[in-house]
Protein backbone atom coordinates (compact mmCIF):
# COMPACT_ATOMS: atom_id res chain seq x y z
CA UNK A 1 0.00 0.00 0.00
CA UNK A 2 2.55 2.18 0.85
CA UNK A 3 4.35 1.31 -1.93
CA UNK A 4 1.29 2.27 -4.75
CA UNK A 5 1.60 5.47 -2.77
CA UNK A 6 5.08 6.11 -2.93
CA UNK A 7 4.51 5.39 -6.87
CA UNK A 8 1.42 7.45 -7.60
CA UNK A 9 3.88 10.60 -5.23
CA UNK A 10 6.94 9.92 -7.99
CA UNK A 11 4.40 9.93 -11.01
CA UNK A 12 2.98 13.50 -9.72
CA UNK A 13 6.40 14.55 -9.32
CA UNK A 14 7.56 13.76 -12.48
CA UNK A 15 4.86 15.04 -14.24
CA UNK A 16 5.07 18.20 -12.37
CA UNK A 17 8.52 19.12 -12.73
CA UNK A 18 7.98 17.74 -16.70
CA UNK A 19 5.38 20.01 -17.19
CA UNK A 20 7.59 23.39 -15.40
CA UNK A 21 10.48 21.89 -17.68
CA UNK A 22 8.55 22.13 -21.02
CA UNK A 23 7.19 25.81 -19.49
CA UNK A 24 10.87 26.64 -18.77
CA UNK A 25 11.70 25.08 -22.49
CA UNK A 26 8.95 26.65 -24.11
CA UNK A 27 9.61 30.24 -22.50
CA UNK A 28 13.06 30.09 -23.30
CA UNK A 29 12.56 29.23 -26.35
CA UNK A 30 10.07 32.39 -27.41
CA UNK A 31 12.52 34.62 -24.99
CA UNK A 32 15.50 33.35 -28.05
CA UNK A 33 13.69 33.89 -30.77
CA UNK A 34 12.83 37.50 -29.60
CA UNK A 35 16.47 37.95 -29.09
CA UNK A 36 17.70 37.26 -32.57
CA UNK A 37 14.35 38.68 -34.23
CA UNK A 38 14.33 41.52 -31.76
CA UNK A 39 10.74 43.41 -32.67
CA UNK A 40 10.06 46.18 -34.45
CA UNK A 41 11.07 49.14 -32.05
CA UNK A 42 7.77 50.41 -29.72
CA UNK A 43 5.82 52.85 -31.90
CA UNK A 44 4.81 56.31 -30.73
CA UNK A 45 1.73 55.43 -31.20
CA UNK A 46 0.45 57.17 -27.75
CA UNK A 47 2.34 60.52 -28.35
CA UNK A 48 0.36 61.09 -31.45
CA UNK A 49 -2.81 60.07 -29.99
CA UNK A 50 -4.83 62.54 -27.58
CA UNK A 51 -7.35 62.85 -25.78
CA UNK A 52 -9.95 65.97 -26.41
CA UNK A 53 -12.67 67.68 -24.64
CA UNK A 54 -15.28 68.17 -27.39
CA UNK A 55 -14.42 65.16 -29.50
CA UNK A 56 -13.01 62.86 -27.42
CA UNK A 57 -9.79 61.93 -29.50
CA UNK A 58 -7.53 63.48 -32.13
CA UNK A 59 -4.30 64.07 -33.26
CA UNK A 60 -1.37 66.12 -31.31
CA UNK A 61 -0.21 68.83 -33.96
CA UNK A 62 3.44 68.86 -35.10
CA UNK A 63 3.80 65.77 -34.18
CA UNK A 64 6.01 62.66 -35.85
CA UNK A 65 5.97 59.16 -35.06
CA UNK A 66 5.23 55.88 -36.41
CA UNK A 67 2.42 53.85 -36.99
CA UNK A 68 1.65 49.80 -37.59
CA UNK A 69 -1.03 47.56 -37.65
CA UNK A 70 -0.69 43.90 -37.96
CA UNK A 71 2.13 43.76 -41.35
CA UNK A 72 2.01 47.48 -42.24
CA UNK A 73 3.96 50.12 -40.88
CA UNK A 74 4.38 53.59 -41.95
CA UNK A 75 5.90 57.15 -40.71
CA UNK A 76 3.31 59.39 -39.72
CA UNK A 77 3.44 62.93 -39.39
CA UNK A 78 1.03 65.65 -38.23
CA UNK A 79 0.64 69.14 -39.00
CA UNK A 80 0.44 72.33 -37.42
CA UNK A 81 -3.72 71.85 -37.38
CA UNK A 82 -2.99 68.53 -35.76
CA UNK A 83 -4.18 66.71 -39.18
CA UNK A 84 -1.87 63.81 -40.69
CA UNK A 85 0.32 65.27 -43.56
CA UNK A 86 3.18 64.51 -45.69
CA UNK A 87 5.05 66.06 -43.19
CA UNK A 88 5.30 68.73 -40.09
CA UNK A 89 4.09 72.20 -41.59
CA UNK A 90 2.20 75.11 -40.36
CA UNK A 91 -0.80 75.55 -42.17
CA UNK A 92 -1.77 78.68 -43.49
CA UNK A 93 -5.91 79.53 -42.82
CA UNK A 94 -6.26 80.45 -46.28
CA UNK A 95 -5.27 78.97 -49.96
CA UNK A 96 -5.10 80.46 -53.21
CA UNK A 97 -6.28 77.42 -54.93
CA UNK A 98 -9.65 75.71 -54.27
CA UNK A 99 -8.92 73.28 -51.18
CA UNK A 100 -10.96 70.32 -50.19
CA UNK A 101 -10.67 68.84 -46.66
CA UNK A 102 -10.95 64.94 -46.19
CA UNK A 103 -12.70 63.55 -43.06
CA UNK A 104 -13.45 60.36 -41.76
CA UNK A 105 -11.98 57.78 -39.22
CA UNK A 106 -9.15 55.01 -39.96
CA UNK A 107 -9.57 54.16 -43.58
CA UNK A 108 -9.12 57.66 -45.01
CA UNK A 109 -6.48 58.27 -41.99
CA UNK A 110 -4.73 55.23 -43.24
CA UNK A 111 -2.02 55.58 -40.47
CA UNK A 112 -0.08 52.38 -40.95
CA UNK A 113 0.04 53.29 -44.99
CA UNK A 114 2.79 55.86 -46.11
CA UNK A 115 1.30 59.01 -46.68
CA UNK A 116 1.75 58.89 -50.27
CA UNK A 117 0.18 55.68 -51.02
CA UNK A 118 -3.19 56.49 -49.19
CA UNK A 119 -5.83 58.09 -51.52
CA UNK A 120 -5.99 61.29 -50.09
CA UNK A 121 -1.78 61.18 -50.25
CA UNK A 122 -2.41 60.20 -54.00
CA UNK A 123 -5.14 63.40 -54.70
CA UNK A 124 -2.30 65.64 -53.38
CA UNK A 125 0.15 64.53 -55.45
CA UNK A 126 -2.04 64.19 -58.47
CA UNK A 127 -3.47 68.01 -57.81
CA UNK A 128 -0.29 69.53 -56.87
CA UNK A 129 -0.06 73.17 -57.53
CA UNK A 130 -3.50 73.32 -58.75
CA UNK A 131 -5.41 71.99 -55.28
CA UNK A 132 -4.60 71.70 -51.61
CA UNK A 133 -6.15 68.16 -49.92
CA UNK A 134 -5.68 68.60 -46.45
CA UNK A 135 -6.48 64.91 -44.35
CA UNK A 136 -8.74 65.28 -41.01
CA UNK A 137 -9.72 61.73 -40.53
CA UNK A 138 -9.16 60.74 -37.15
CA UNK A 139 -9.33 56.35 -36.09
CA UNK A 140 -12.83 55.56 -35.48
CA UNK A 141 -14.63 58.73 -36.15
CA UNK A 142 -17.95 58.91 -37.20
CA UNK A 143 -20.59 61.96 -38.01
CA UNK A 144 -21.33 62.69 -34.23
CA UNK A 145 -17.56 63.28 -33.73
CA UNK A 146 -16.68 64.93 -37.47
CA UNK A 147 -19.03 67.67 -36.43
CA UNK A 148 -17.16 69.41 -33.36
CA UNK A 149 -13.92 68.58 -35.15
CA UNK A 150 -14.97 71.06 -37.94
CA UNK A 151 -16.28 73.22 -35.57
CA UNK A 152 -13.11 73.49 -33.73
CA UNK A 153 -11.18 73.78 -37.40
CA UNK A 154 -13.37 76.08 -39.03
CA UNK A 155 -14.72 78.10 -36.11
CA UNK A 156 -12.17 78.20 -33.21
CA UNK A 157 -9.32 77.95 -35.90
CA UNK A 158 -10.32 80.12 -38.25
CA UNK A 159 -9.53 77.48 -41.32
CA UNK A 160 -10.99 78.29 -44.69
CA UNK A 161 -11.40 75.55 -46.88
CA UNK A 162 -13.95 75.44 -50.24
CA UNK A 163 -15.37 71.68 -49.82
CA UNK A 164 -15.56 69.07 -46.89
CA UNK A 165 -15.64 65.73 -48.24
CA UNK A 166 -16.44 63.02 -45.64
CA UNK A 167 -15.86 59.23 -46.12
CA UNK A 168 -18.05 56.82 -44.60
CA UNK A 169 -18.34 53.15 -44.41
CA UNK A 170 -19.81 50.46 -42.50
CA UNK A 171 -18.30 51.07 -39.25
CA UNK A 172 -20.44 54.40 -38.71
CA UNK A 173 -23.31 52.50 -37.74
CA UNK A 174 -21.06 51.73 -34.27
CA UNK A 175 -19.87 54.69 -33.76
CA UNK A 176 -23.66 56.06 -33.92
CA UNK A 177 -24.21 53.78 -30.74
CA UNK A 178 -20.43 54.30 -29.30
CA UNK A 179 -20.14 57.86 -29.38
CA UNK A 180 -23.01 60.15 -27.93
CA UNK A 181 -23.63 63.95 -27.61
CA UNK A 182 -24.85 64.15 -23.92
CA UNK A 183 -27.43 66.82 -22.52
CA UNK A 184 -25.00 69.28 -22.05
CA UNK A 185 -23.48 68.75 -25.81
CA UNK A 186 -20.66 66.83 -24.77
CA UNK A 187 -19.51 63.48 -26.39
CA UNK A 188 -19.58 60.53 -24.47
CA UNK A 189 -17.57 57.35 -25.47
CA UNK A 190 -20.15 54.62 -24.47
CA UNK A 191 -17.42 51.09 -25.50
CA UNK A 192 -20.10 48.83 -25.47
CA UNK A 193 -23.01 51.17 -27.34
CA UNK A 194 -26.18 49.17 -27.46
CA UNK A 195 -24.80 46.15 -25.14
CA UNK A 196 -24.02 48.75 -22.26
CA UNK A 197 -26.38 46.50 -20.10
CA UNK A 198 -23.74 44.12 -20.43
CA UNK A 199 -20.94 46.14 -19.56
CA UNK A 200 -19.67 44.21 -16.97
CA UNK A 201 -19.35 41.22 -18.50
CA UNK A 202 -17.86 42.09 -21.29
CA UNK A 203 -15.22 44.23 -19.42
CA UNK A 204 -14.31 40.81 -17.73
CA UNK A 205 -14.06 39.02 -21.03
CA UNK A 206 -11.84 42.02 -22.50
CA UNK A 207 -9.35 42.02 -19.45
CA UNK A 208 -8.92 38.01 -19.78
CA UNK A 209 -8.30 38.19 -23.15
CA UNK A 210 -5.58 41.35 -22.91
CA UNK A 211 -3.75 39.16 -20.13
CA UNK A 212 -3.65 36.33 -22.39
CA UNK A 213 -2.42 37.69 -25.32
CA UNK A 214 -0.02 39.73 -22.88
CA UNK A 215 1.19 37.27 -21.08
CA UNK A 216 0.38 34.16 -22.34
CA UNK A 217 0.50 34.06 -26.36
CA UNK A 218 3.39 36.44 -26.47
CA UNK A 219 5.83 35.13 -24.14
CA UNK A 220 5.26 31.58 -25.22
CA UNK A 221 5.64 29.45 -28.01
CA UNK A 222 3.55 25.86 -27.97
CA UNK A 223 1.72 27.40 -25.18
CA UNK A 224 1.47 30.41 -26.85
CA UNK A 225 -0.05 28.51 -29.85
CA UNK A 226 -2.36 26.38 -28.30
CA UNK A 227 -3.99 29.15 -25.96
CA UNK A 228 -4.56 31.35 -28.65
CA UNK A 229 -5.96 28.97 -31.11
CA UNK A 230 -8.27 27.86 -27.97
CA UNK A 231 -9.09 31.18 -27.35
CA UNK A 232 -10.57 32.19 -31.37
CA UNK A 233 -12.13 28.86 -31.58
CA UNK A 234 -14.39 29.64 -28.31
CA UNK A 235 -15.06 33.11 -29.60
CA UNK A 236 -16.17 31.40 -33.31
CA UNK A 237 -18.32 28.70 -31.31
CA UNK A 238 -19.57 31.64 -28.66
CA UNK A 239 -19.26 34.97 -30.68
CA UNK A 240 -21.49 36.60 -28.40
CA UNK A 241 -19.21 36.45 -25.66
CA UNK A 242 -17.30 39.77 -26.98
CA UNK A 243 -18.99 43.49 -27.48
CA UNK A 244 -16.72 43.69 -30.72
CA UNK A 245 -18.23 40.21 -31.90
CA UNK A 246 -21.53 40.94 -31.18
CA UNK A 247 -21.45 44.32 -33.69
CA UNK A 248 -19.81 42.49 -36.42
CA UNK A 249 -21.72 40.54 -38.44
CA UNK A 250 -24.31 43.34 -38.69
CA UNK A 251 -21.80 46.48 -38.69
CA UNK A 252 -20.18 44.42 -41.56
CA UNK A 253 -22.86 43.35 -43.63
CA UNK A 254 -25.25 46.56 -43.01
CA UNK A 255 -28.10 43.68 -42.67
CA UNK A 256 -29.11 40.93 -40.89
CA UNK A 257 -32.17 38.20 -40.49
CA UNK A 258 -32.33 38.96 -36.74
CA UNK A 259 -35.17 41.26 -35.92
CA UNK A 260 -33.13 43.17 -33.20
CA UNK A 261 -30.35 43.60 -34.88
CA UNK A 262 -32.35 45.13 -38.12
CA UNK A 263 -33.33 47.60 -35.86
CA UNK A 264 -30.14 48.65 -34.56
CA UNK A 265 -28.98 48.67 -38.17
CA UNK A 266 -31.90 50.76 -38.79
CA UNK A 267 -31.34 52.85 -35.89
CA UNK A 268 -27.51 53.15 -36.43
CA UNK A 269 -28.71 54.52 -40.29
CA UNK A 270 -31.06 56.91 -37.97
CA UNK A 271 -28.26 58.60 -36.29
CA UNK A 272 -25.81 59.00 -38.77
CA UNK A 273 -27.92 61.07 -41.13
CA UNK A 274 -29.25 63.03 -38.10
CA UNK A 275 -25.33 64.06 -37.21
CA UNK A 276 -24.81 64.39 -41.59
CA UNK A 277 -27.71 66.79 -40.87
CA UNK A 278 -26.45 68.91 -38.35
CA UNK A 279 -22.75 68.76 -40.62
CA UNK A 280 -24.99 70.16 -43.81
CA UNK A 281 -26.68 72.79 -41.97
CA UNK A 282 -23.15 73.97 -40.28
CA UNK A 283 -21.10 73.94 -43.47
CA UNK A 284 -23.71 75.68 -45.38
CA UNK A 285 -23.58 78.37 -42.82
CA UNK A 286 -19.73 79.09 -43.76
CA UNK A 287 -20.95 78.58 -47.34
CA UNK A 288 -18.87 75.40 -47.78
CA UNK A 289 -19.51 72.51 -50.17
CA UNK A 290 -20.31 69.02 -49.07
CA UNK A 291 -19.66 65.46 -50.53
CA UNK A 292 -20.20 61.97 -49.47
CA UNK A 293 -18.70 59.28 -50.24
CA UNK A 294 -19.22 55.61 -49.05
CA UNK A 295 -16.51 53.19 -49.00
CA UNK A 296 -17.59 49.46 -48.76
CA UNK A 297 -15.98 46.43 -46.35
CA UNK A 298 -15.20 43.05 -47.86
CA UNK A 299 -18.14 41.59 -46.10
CA UNK A 300 -20.83 44.63 -47.75
CA UNK A 301 -19.01 43.91 -50.88
CA UNK A 302 -19.68 39.97 -50.58
CA UNK A 303 -23.21 40.12 -48.91
CA UNK A 304 -26.03 38.79 -50.99
CA UNK A 305 -28.83 41.31 -49.77
CA UNK A 306 -28.28 45.34 -50.37
CA UNK A 307 -27.13 47.26 -47.00
CA UNK A 308 -29.64 49.79 -46.16
CA UNK A 309 -26.98 52.57 -45.56
CA UNK A 310 -25.58 53.95 -49.02
CA UNK A 311 -29.16 53.76 -50.21
CA UNK A 312 -30.21 56.12 -47.24
CA UNK A 313 -27.60 58.24 -48.27
CA UNK A 314 -28.18 58.63 -51.47
CA UNK A 315 -31.62 59.58 -50.67
CA UNK A 316 -30.47 62.13 -48.03
CA UNK A 317 -28.02 63.86 -50.47
CA UNK A 318 -30.59 64.23 -53.76
CA UNK A 319 -32.87 65.83 -51.08
CA UNK A 320 -30.25 68.34 -50.12
CA UNK A 321 -28.33 68.58 -53.24
CA UNK A 322 -25.28 67.25 -51.54
CA UNK A 323 -22.93 65.51 -54.08
CA UNK A 324 -22.65 61.80 -52.70
CA UNK A 325 -20.43 58.80 -54.28
CA UNK A 326 -21.31 55.25 -53.60
CA UNK A 327 -17.99 53.20 -54.18
CA UNK A 328 -19.99 49.94 -53.84
CA UNK A 329 -20.80 49.44 -57.79
CA UNK A 330 -17.10 50.62 -58.43
CA UNK A 331 -15.37 48.05 -56.69
CA UNK A 332 -17.79 44.90 -58.02
CA UNK A 333 -17.04 46.18 -61.23
CA UNK A 334 -13.49 45.18 -60.70
CA UNK A 335 -14.22 41.69 -59.99
CA UNK A 336 -15.96 38.86 -58.34
CA UNK A 337 -16.20 40.10 -54.47
CA UNK A 338 -13.57 37.06 -53.57
CA UNK A 339 -11.02 39.10 -56.34
CA UNK A 340 -11.62 42.66 -55.40
CA UNK A 341 -11.34 41.77 -51.68
CA UNK A 342 -7.92 39.58 -52.11
CA UNK A 343 -6.91 42.83 -54.87
CA UNK A 344 -7.81 45.62 -52.77
CA UNK A 345 -8.20 44.68 -48.99
CA UNK A 346 -5.54 43.69 -46.20
CA UNK A 347 -6.14 39.95 -45.12
CA UNK A 348 -8.75 38.91 -43.32
CA UNK A 349 -9.31 43.04 -42.60
CA UNK A 350 -11.35 46.04 -43.10
CA UNK A 351 -8.71 48.17 -44.60
CA UNK A 352 -7.29 49.05 -47.92
CA UNK A 353 -4.00 47.75 -49.45
CA UNK A 354 -1.68 50.52 -51.19
CA UNK A 355 -3.61 49.17 -54.45
CA UNK A 356 -7.10 49.81 -52.73
CA UNK A 357 -5.79 53.38 -51.96
CA UNK A 358 -4.94 53.78 -56.15
CA UNK A 359 -8.41 52.59 -57.39
CA UNK A 360 -10.28 55.13 -55.01
CA UNK A 361 -7.87 57.81 -55.76
CA UNK A 362 -8.58 57.07 -59.31
CA UNK A 363 -12.29 57.32 -58.58
CA UNK A 364 -12.69 60.01 -56.57
CA UNK A 365 -10.70 62.35 -58.75
CA UNK A 366 -12.54 61.38 -61.70
CA UNK A 367 -14.32 64.96 -62.99
CA UNK A 368 -17.12 62.16 -64.89
CA UNK A 369 -18.07 61.07 -61.16
CA UNK A 370 -18.98 64.30 -60.02
CA UNK A 371 -17.75 64.46 -56.37
CA UNK A 372 -16.64 67.84 -56.30
CA UNK A 373 -19.20 70.90 -56.13
CA UNK A 374 -18.69 73.03 -59.71
CA UNK A 375 -17.51 76.06 -58.18
CA UNK A 376 -14.47 73.96 -56.07
CA UNK A 377 -13.10 72.61 -60.02
CA UNK A 378 -9.85 71.99 -60.06
CA UNK A 379 -7.94 74.02 -63.54
CA UNK A 380 -6.82 71.55 -66.03
CA UNK A 381 -3.48 74.00 -66.40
Amino acid sequence: MRSARVSVGRRSLTLLVGGLLFLALDFGAKSLDRWLRPPPAPQTHLSIRVAHPEYDHGIRPNAVGTESYGSQRAEYFSNSLGLRDEKIRDVPLCSNVPRFLFMGDSMTEAGPVSWNQTFVGRLQDRWHGRAEVLNGAVADFGPVLILPKLKDLLDEKGLQVDQVVIVLNPSVLRTSFTYVPSQGGKIEHHPYGPYHGQASFFARTDKLECWLEANVEKKFVLLGALVRNARLSYRRIHPLTRSMDRFKSWVEQGFSDDPEEQRLISEGTRRTLESLDQIYEFLASKKVALGVVFLPWPKTLASLNPPLLPERLDTWAKERGVTYLNLLPFFLREGSPEEVVARYYLKNDNHLTEAGHERVATWLADPRNGLFAERTQISTK
